[in-house]
């Protein structure tokens, strides 16, 4: 489907990890250290569930959630009552969240999108219009034929100038 996925799932992982956030810095000043390792580490395995999610906009929405989860993770080291074993945990996790390899799958699969849009919106000007977003949302004429005719002649313009001009280098 290319650029027109819908992913409505990010938005909401994202805010499972603010969700999460709170509570767990709630519980590092009533000094519960265990509940508040346990809930970082759920925003942190967020993270880790889109590790495998070859998009640009998942990596990014991923690096966000890494980022709630760093600063309850900085709070929960300022904590007197944080033990090695508790310590050790949360410090896997971080380990296991290899952010670059995901960061390097996105962006091949970016090129290969963008190669495959390119290559559509070559063979059809109903394809090129639809991509660049030069489609009368409407339908159809605006009652203004003059200015139809001109938007038309500037559409056609920007077509044949990235078609002749800009598509291959």
């Amino acid at each position: 489907q290319g650029y027109t996925l819908l992913l409505p799932h990010l938005a909401k992982m994202k805010q499972l990890a603010q969700r999460l956030k709170s509570p767990a810095l709630y519980d590092v000043r009533k000094g519960d250290t265990a509940r508040a390792i346990k809930r970082t580490r759920a925003i942190l395995a967020l993270g880790k569930g889109l590790a495998y999610e070859r998009l640009v906009i998942s990596q990014l929405v991923r690096l966000s959630i890494t980022h709630i989860s760093l600063s309850a993770c900085w709070e929960i080291l300022q904590s007197p009552a944080l033990t090695e074993l508790q310590l050790a945990e949360l410090q896997g996790d971080w380990i296991d969240l290899e952010l670059l390899q995901g960061a390097e799958n996105a962006l091949l699969m970016e090129r290969a999108m963008v190669e495959q849009t390119a290559d559509e919106i070559r063979e059809s000007s109903a394809n090129f219009r639809a991509v660049m977003g030069m489609a009368n949302p409407r339908g159809g004429s605006t009652g203004d034929w003059l200015g139809d005719a001109g938007r038309a002649a500037v559409d056609k313009g920007k077509e044949t100038m990235w078609r002749y001009a800009w598509s291959y280098p």
